[in-house]
């Protein structure tokens, strides 16, 4: 394996290290040059210009720490040619068109969207202290979530859908989340209206008590207004 190689099997490593733990390349970078003794990865670029190489026990060793963040194996319970599709997604960052790490790389990718009236051409981000409207296009297009869902675990494609949609997927590491340093933490109200024209039918209110209750309780919300 070359120099040039080495590194970017490293800067590889640091990327899953990234995605799998939902930190930046740059802290993954600096985590990955700390397990080779160097301070940051400035410092290990710098040295690898003067002709600094890891050897191959060094690799071994970063390779080692990366595994151990990367997703359990009940990762692998899904459809077989599902899985291999969203590995060789993730292999794909190796060649510069693998997971996103800016709003600004799902340009390049096959973003699946909605066809609500309501939905946009965009997703927001929330990047510098600034919002951010990445404008997304794909080959697919879908009128709920519970689809939208079995798409992504599929392998066709990246999106963006409510957490209670697919939390139990990301838990289990079946999905895997993108940009989150980025995500703008928006929400979708719910509200139910009564305009009136006579008492309130019994049915409709339990119904009422019931979602009031179940999404007091739920997980998901707990710490939003």
């Amino acid at each position: 394996m070359t120099e040039a190689n080495k590194l970017s099997s490293l800067k590889l490593l640091a990327k899953r290290y990234a995605r799998a733990n939902r930190i930046t390349l740059h802290q993954a970078l600096d985590l990955v040059a700390g397990k080779l003794g160097f301070a940051n990865w400035a410092k290990l670029a710098s040295a690898s210009k003067n002709d600094w190489v890891p050897d191959p026990e060094q690799l071994a060793s970063v390779e080692a720490f990366v595994a151990h963040a990367l997703p359990a194996p009940d990762f692998q319970t899904g459809h077989p040619e599902a899985m291999t599709r969203r590995f060789a997604f993730l292999e794909q960052a190796e060649h510069g068109s693998g997971s996103p790490l800016t709003p600004a790389d799902l340009a390049h990718h096959d973003c699946l969207t909605f066809n609500f009236r309501r939905a946009r051409p965009s997703w927001p981000f929330r990047r510098e202290g600034r919002d951010v409207a990445q404008p997304v296009k794909g080959s697919i297009v879908v009128n709920n979530g519970e689809t939208m869902k079995q798409m992504v675990l599929a392998g066709a494609g990246i999106a963006r859908v409510g957490l209670f949609h697919v939390a139990d997927e990301i838990a289990a590491g079946r999905l895997i989340p993108l940009l989150e340093d980025q995500n703008p933490g928006d929400l979708e109200l719910v509200h139910a209206i009564y305009v009136g024209g006579g008492p309130l039918p019994h049915r409709v209110g339990a119904f009422i008590e019931h979602m009031v209750v179940t999404l007091g309780n739920s997980p998901l919300l707990k710490g939003m207004p």
